[in-house]
């Protein structure tokens, strides 16, 4: 008896969940076109098999394209196959393109397909288009389940727009919608942790969720666990590491991962190293009778790397780095592990070592050569004051290489005053990323540096014009008795505000007298007498910070610090004699990586390179 097309279809799903494309296509081989014509589930199916079996999108396409010539009305799941299709090979725009034809073709998108092609807008940054979705969503009073919700946040928070997916949020939760369940927290909090400036947001979500009575997840944690790292809040964050023991949330690779780089990225190196021994005892332990158990993959190892480097332990970063790769170990790196063992030579000066990785790391590991790695090249290069060379690599390089390592060489610029080789630069930027406001305000600076400030008011009217005056202001964090404490510039927000001021200005006072010479130069303001630079200066956040911490603590405490933007030379020089003055050891982390001052010799483990 031969087969109908509904057994059809179910075997070539189950040669879509088994990958098995060759048995796959041998069954399309023997179909007739009137066979996929005449039963859309059969048409879907063979895309699928194609798009998700490793056939490839042109397979796909050309399946689909067979049913639109039999003129033969094609429904919402060949649709949903096409446009999951193209989304999956981020093809974002053509995927857009194609549900644009669906609509005119008089289908009806579902809340899946709908979810769908929100993620597309947000991998484009489609803010209008996703405005639009949301549009077509409430007139055709489509219900918003949580897969449309979580959708919804999701494309707004991509797009920048953490407001609109803030409202989403907030509809469903005054509403007691029965939909806002776990992955529409996790999303929603999840946009607060990648959102600069909503850390204490994310956190705070995540307590108000426990309080409505919804248990968290592993993706919650993984959502969550960052949030404490952006802003050293390492009580919370062991509190995390402790709730997740206790409701018995099995460790694995990824929550691994997520807890050392969250101890790392608050200042808890050791606890970082302890818990990734932990982890691989309990591997060794386990194997070889339950390998299935094993918790250390290459996330956790490629996590403890990145910490190591980001302390400028860079030696150790490579030590670990080459035991992985042993016979002994075992385990083949991926792209983000060689970023992280690159960011380690970074930060360490190593430019031959960065160098030889990226030139063997086809060889060794059969990984080419990508965007990121080409750019952690250029930030060695730039923060080893190697300009020249870096230019010339990016010019060398210029079909593997996008805006982010023209913005690294901006930024090397800034740092080495380099004014006629950030111009070429930024102009360079101009082309590649037009909108982008970050290269813009380097720039700015760069000429506000060098004294060159009409041309620093025509980079930032240029902005104001193209409606590009986007700035991100600079935050200073610091955990005392276990709660956040956050500072801005010139901050009097804080309830301890004048006594911190009054303490700080002391404290300038002895450092001048110890021979601490404010750079002024750092103030980038051209109305300003050296006196008003600095008190400006002085009032910077990590300052704040630092003072609070100081008034707050008792003596030999050690005082961390996290801050969202890179330091500026003069908090970095006065940081070394705020250190030796009072005897205490201060760890600063910007957004590069952390600097520790030792109380004793007055200096800084980044040894001024940074």
């Amino acid at each position: 008896m031969a087969p109908d097309h509904i057994t059809i279809s179910a075997v070539l799903n189950a040669c879509v969940e088994i990958g098995d494309l060759a048995r796959g296509k041998q069954i399309h081989a023997q179909l007739t076109p009137n066979d996929i014509h005449s039963n859309e589930f059969l048409g879907t199916a063979l895309i699928n098999l194609y798009s998700k079996s490793g056939g490839g999108l042109d397979q796909a396409v050309a399946v689909f394209d067979d049913l639109r010539r039999a003129s033969i009305g094609i429904g919402i799941s060949v649709w949903g196959a096409i446009i999951k299709a193209h989304t999956k090979e981020s093809q974002s725009e053509k995927a857009l393109s194609l549900f644009d034809d669906m609509l005119a073709a008089g289908v009806k998108p579902d809340q899946m397909l709908l979810s769908t092609v929100l993620s597309a807008c947000g991998d484009i940054g489609d803010f209008a288009r996703a405005q639009q979705l949301h549009s077509l969503i409430n007139e055709n009073r489509v219900p918003i389940n949580s897969f449309l919700a979580t959708g919804l946040i999701a494309a707004y928070s991509k797009c920048g727009a953490l407001d609109h997916a803030m409202g989403v949020f907030n509809d469903m939760y005054s509403s007691g919608s029965p939909e806002l369940g776990i992955s529409v927290w996790n999303a929603i909090i999840g946009a607060h942790t990648k959102y600069p400036g909503g850390s204490e947001t994310a956190l705070s979500l995540f307590d108000n969720m426990l309080t409505s009575g919804v248990p968290p997840n592993r993706v919650t944690f993984l959502a969550v666990l960052p949030a404490c790292g952006n802003i050293s809040a390492r009580t919370c964050g062991k509190e995390l590491h402790a709730l997740l023991d206790r409701i018995g949330i099995r460790l694995d690779d990824f929550l691994a991962a997520a807890l050392i780089d969250m101890y790392g990225r608050t200042g808890g190196l050791d606890d970082a190293i302890t818990l990734f021994h932990n982890i691989r005892q309990h591997d060794l332990n386990n194997t070889p009778n339950n390998p299935h158990n094993n918790v250390c993959g290459i996330s956790s190892w490629t996590a403890m790397i990145g910490v190591y480097g980001d302390h400028r332990h860079t030696k150790e970063a490579l030590a670990l780095f080459e035991e992985m790769v042993s016979p002994s170990v075992g385990l083949k790196p991926d792209a983000v592990t060689l970023c992280a063992v690159l960011n380690a030579c970074s930060h360490g000066g190593i430019v031959d070592t960065a160098f030889d990785i990226v030139d063997t790391m086809e060889s060794r590991f059969g990984i080419q050569p990508g965007v990121l790695h080409h750019s952690c090249i250029i930030d060695a290069l730039g923060r080893a004051g190697l300009l020249a060379e870096a230019e010339a690599y990016l010019l060398g390089n210029q079909s593997e290489i996008n805006h982010f390592a023209w913005t690294a060489l901006l930024g090397a610029c800034r740092i080495h005053g380099d004014v006629q080789r950030a111009e070429r630069v930024e102009k360079e930027l101009r082309r590649l990323a037009p909108t982008n406001a970050e290269p813009r305000v380097l720039m700015s600076n760069i000429y506000a540096g060098a004294g060159l400030w009409a041309d620093k008011d025509r980079v930032r009217q240029q902005m104001k014009e193209e409606g590009l005056e986007k700035r991100i202001p600079g935050m200073s964090y610091i955990e005392v008795d276990g709660k956040v404490n956050e500072f801005m510039v010139a901050d009097k927000r804080h309830p301890q505000s004048d006594r911190i001021h009054a303490y700080l200005a002391e404290l300038w006072a002895k450092m001048k007298e110890a021979g601490f010479v404010p750079k002024t130069s750092a103030v980038l303001h051209n109305n300003m007498t050296e006196e008003e630079k600095e008190c400006h200066l002085c009032h910077h956040s990590e300052k704040l910070a630092l003072a609070f911490g100081l008034l707050n603590t008792p003596e030999g405490t050690l005082l961390i610090i996290s801050k969202n933007l890179r330091v500026c030379p003069d908090c970095h020089e006065a940081t070394k004699f705020i250190a030796k003055l009072t005897g205490r050891r201060i760890s600063v982390r910007d957004a590069s990586s952390w600097h520790h001052y030792d109380p004793t010799t007055g200096t800084c483990s980044c040894k001024d390179y940074w």
